[in-house]
């Protein structure tokens, strides 16, 4: 096996260097352009923030409550919810991306997404077997 030149070693050493300067120096800008600004998400997240009721599209469960008590300017929502009436509070700290949470809940498995759309929180529930349940929510307070 013959050795490099040493030049293709001053070469190779001076374009590692070189990346890696540019890839620290650029860093930061790269990572900014992944996130959304705080202060533009910050006022669209709070939107969440009340008292909600609302009844499923299917089965006999009556008004549902949700209540999102906090937003952080992180756009990370405290949120209660009480599926069956006489169970205990479940609550959540939850993201809030592009006007959605979504989160576990009832069966395992189960998940439940909550969009914000023209005032009203638009809740669907599925679970494994394929099941889903709709409800429209209406703020209360």
């Amino acid at each position: 096996m013959e050795e490099c030149p040493g030049n293709w070693r001053s070469y190779h050493r001076r374009v590692v260097v070189r990346t890696a300067l540019l890839l620290v120096a650029a860093l930061p800008w790269i990572c900014s352009a992944q996130q959304a600004s705080p202060a533009a998400d910050a006022a669209s997240c709070e939107q969440f923030l009340g008292l909600w009721e609302g009844a499923f599209s299917q089965g006999q469960y009556g008004t549902q409550r949700i209540e999102v008590k906090e937003v952080s300017d992180q756009c990370l929502a405290k949120l209660v919810y009480n599926p069956i009436e006489g169970r205990p509070e479940t609550v959540h700290v939850l993201p809030i991306r592009s006007g959605a949470m979504v989160f576990p809940c009832s069966v395992p498995g189960g998940r439940c997404h909550l969009v914000h759309k023209d005032g009203e929180l638009a809740f669907r529930f599925e679970d494994p077997s394929g099941f889903v349940n709709t409800g429209v929510f209406r703020k209360v307070r």
